[in-house]
Formats: C-alpha cells, sequence, structure tokens
C-alpha cells in the first residue's frame, strides 16, 4: 500500500507527480513520479484506518528524496506524524 497525500490538502505536489485516485474513498491523490509500483494507493485518512484495522498491513515508506521534499511542505508535527505511521511497522 502506498500512502499519498490528498490534492485538497496539498494542491503543489512537493515533487513531480501525477492524480491518482484513493483506492478506498476516490479522493484525488498525489503519486510521485519515483513511487515504487504498488496494488493500492490511499491516502493519509484511509490509510490510517487501514492500519488501525489491521496493524500487520504493509505500508510502502517514503524515499529518502520524498521525505526530504515533504519536509518542505509540510509541518514538523506533520511530520512526525506521517512517518510514525512507518515506525508502527516495525
Amino acid at each position: 500500500m502506498l500512502l499519498c497525500t490528498r490534492v485538497a490538502d496539498m494542491p503543489i505536489p512537493p515533487t513531480l507527480s501525477v492524480i491518482k485516485h484513493c483506492g478506498q474513498c476516490g479522493e484525488r491523490i498525489w503519486v510521485a513520479h519515483s513511487s515504487p509500483p504498488v496494488d493500492r494507493m490511499l491516502c493519509m485518512a484511509c490509510a490510517t484506518q487501514a492500519m488501525d484495522v489491521d496493524p500487520d498491513v504493509e505500508v510502502e515508506p517514503p524515499s529518502a528524496q520524498q521525505v526530504a521534499d515533504l519536509e518542505r511542505w509540510l509541518t514538523p508535527e506533520e511530520m512526525r506524524e506521517l512517518l510514525g505511521w512507518f515506525g508502527k511497522q516495525r
């Protein structure tokens, strides 16, 4: 599962991206060109719900470049929350 930012939350993507739709709610999301191929792409809200229901769900971690790009757009609290999701998997 790939965790993606909703277009409504970030009108301009932090990296070269295309618009796709969340596999759960259908909301428009940004998918970076550098993202690995995955079966499911979810917005952050749906990914959080999926992880609450199934803590063992596998989420593709962001690349170092994606993290660096996101740091320019997200507040420190949002970055901690985003990276905390990936820490739940370990």
